[in-house]
């Protein structure tokens, strides 16, 4: 796969990234990292290594957040193909 050369900027500190995601993709990720961290960089937290930690720690908690609603999901799925199995075994049986 082709590797993409992106150049952003995070808090005004310009990044060169390389990776296999999309130009477009890649400067999404940056913006929202950037907004992130200025506004905890705007709530008083003066580190930007803290500010990074903090926000680095709400994207993880977005992300694991996210796994489990698609798991909760998945596992609702689940129960509702085998209920309608049921039911429908129990419709063909009285045909």
């Amino acid at each position: 796969m082709v590797k993409n050369r992106v150049k952003v900027s995070i808090c005004d500190v310009p990044y060169s990234l390389v990776g296999d995601e999309d130009e477009s993709h890649v400067f999404h990720a940056a913006a929202y990292v950037d907004s992130a961290m200025k506004a905890v960089l705007a709530a008083g937290v003066v580190d930007r290594e803290k500010a990074a930690v903090l926000v680095a720690l709400q994207c993880a908690s977005k992300v694991l957040k996210r796994e489990e609603d698609q798991h909760h999901q998945i596992e609702e799925t689940k129960r509702l193909v085998d209920k309608l199995e049921r039911e429908m075994r129990l419709l063909v049986g009285t045909f």
